[in-house]
């Protein structure tokens, strides 16, 4: 018996690179329901696969700009949460 395996169906998010950076990042958000990281790796995948250099460069840029906003939150609250860990907050 064979498989068959067939690739998900394209899911139009509204991410284009002629809109404003502000914009195509809330639109990529918006469509992975908040998940920073999911929404920076589906950038990854199309800076990867993209065949306009121009859509690579632009996609590339907002992965990295998700990443990083992502690495502030996680580190923002460090600092805090090994206080209450250690008993020494407040």
């Amino acid at each position: 018996m064979s498989k068959t395996f067939s690739k998900p169906p394209a899911v139009d998010s509204g991410w284009h690179r002629d809109k404003l950076p502000e914009l195509r990042r809330s639109l990529i958000l918006k469509e992975h329901g908040g998940d920073i990281l999911a929404a920076a790796q589906a950038l990854q995948k199309v800076s990867v696969t993209a065949k306009n250099s121009e859509t690579r460069r632009i996609a590339a840029i907002d992965a990295a700009y998700l990443l990083k906003k992502r690495y502030q939150r996680q580190t923002a609250y460090y600092p805090v949460y090994q206080e209450v860990m250690e008993g020494t907050l407040g």
